[in-house]
């Protein structure tokens, strides 16, 4: 531009992460890159990228005015509260790792306890069907709602999301916060270093045990892997730190991660293609500026 006193336009943000780079970096190999497969990619192979080409839509959170201007201001405020999420979530992490249980301050807890929250509610696994839900309830209430263009409507679901996700970062619902301030946490923690958890495109998962001899048996439900070696877990009981120390219990956690995802992702190519079910080939880059990308 030239010297006028004129103010650079701030770039949009186009590629808005459901599942934030800061917690994708957790997952990735000594290359800093992850295997990743896809349910819905017509090939059924493994592919690598970066965390930054992984679970994200263009535009997600980025609804337009009815002049088609684009407001990206969600997309800061979510970023936001990602950096203030993430030194949370690395003291957890290092602690875990040196076999220590984290004691998280009361504000520690409210940050983590809301990330959980808007986690599960942003990926498109939760949000279609929550947003299904509303659209009928309120074309119930307004007739006009039914007449919308397919592109109005494309426009009118995304505002809706993007304020949902906007209340549940800055004012989340006090029944759900209580419930999640009441549950215990269990931190769970992988020794051996061939072994690893997945992320999936839902990476906010319900697992249940499977018997009464595991060790987190009380742990029934919203299980978040923080990184390939380390997760969490809210639950009953004392909680605290734990291993999963037999084999099938991290293989039906990983299975129930892949289950209920779009995708899965890890640092293990071997560990992708086992629970895809699909041959292990010569991988392909996944290049950001012309492949699709895994949402």
């Amino acid at each position: 531009m030239s010297n006028t006193g004129a103010v650079a336009m701030k770039k949009k943000k186009r590629r808005n992460h459901f599942v934030p780079e800061m917690l994708l970096k957790n997952f990735t190999d000594k290359d800093k890159k992850l295997y990743f497969f896809d349910k819905r990619f017509k090939r059924k192979s493994i592919l690598r990228t970066t965390p930054n080409g992984l679970y994200w839509v263009r535009d997600l959170y980025v609804p337009r005015d009815a002049d088609g201007n684009m407001d990206d201001s969600a997309e800061d405020l979510f970023a936001e509260f990602e950096r203030e999420a993430a030194p949370v979530f690395d003291r957890i992490i290092t602690a875990v790792r040196n076999v220590k249980e984290p004691v998280l301050s009361s504000s520690e807890r409210e940050i983590f306890d809301r990330y959980i929250y808007f986690q599960w509610a942003r990926v498109p696994e939760t949000f279609d069907h929550i947003l299904d839900h509303t659209l009928k309830r309120m074309s119930l209430e307004d007739s006009e709602i039914g007449d919308l263009s397919p592109e109005e409507l494309s426009e009118f679901r995304k505002r809706i999301n993007v304020e949902s996700l906007i209340a549940n970062v800055t004012e989340p619902g006090d029944r759900i916060m209580s419930y999640l301030r009441s549950k215990s946490l269990a931190f769970v923690l992988i020794r051996r270093k061939n072994k690893s958890f997945v992320i999936g495109s839902n990476p906010v998962v319900r697992v249940f045990p499977e018997g009464s001899d595991s060790v987190l048996r009380a742990f029934l439900a919203m299980w978040l892997p923080l990184a390939h070696d380390v997760a969490f877990a809210y639950g009953e009981g004392k909680g605290g730190l734990m291993e999963f120390t037999q084999d099938r219990e991290l293989r039906r956690f990983n299975e129930e991660v892949f289950k209920q995802s779009r995708g899965i992702a890890g640092r293990s190519d071997k560990l992708i293609a086992s629970l895809a079910g699909v041959p292990i080939r010569k991988t392909a880059e996944h290049r950001l500026h012309r492949a699709e990308p895994l949402c």
